[in-house]
């Protein structure tokens, strides 16, 4: 794929399709700077959801589109269950 990037996070390698997607146009944020983003935010953002049910909001566009709704993992997905990891 040509369109996309390496992102280290935990000492892994982090395919980001579309960096430069637009998904906030009004600020002019691309994906890659959503995920920029959460890489400074997410110890703070994962010790506080710890614990909690969570759903996954995903906005398919951009903000501006309505989004769709996954309370849980598709049923052809590999996954159901997410564990949340923190450093000793």
């Amino acid at each position: 794929m040509a369109d996309e990037t390496l992102v280290q996070i935990g000492g892994e390698s982090i395919r980001i399709s579309s960096p430069g997607k637009l998904l906030f146009p009004k600020q002019g944020w691309t994906k890659l700077d959503v995920v920029n983003h959460f890489l400074v935010v997410a110890e703070g953002a994962i010790r506080g959801i710890a614990g909690r049910p969570t759903m996954l909001k995903r906005y398919m566009e951009s903000v501006e589109v309505d989004p769709i709704y996954h309370k849980r993992a598709d049923k052809n997905s590999p996954f159901d269950t997410v564990e949340i990891r923190f450093p000793s």
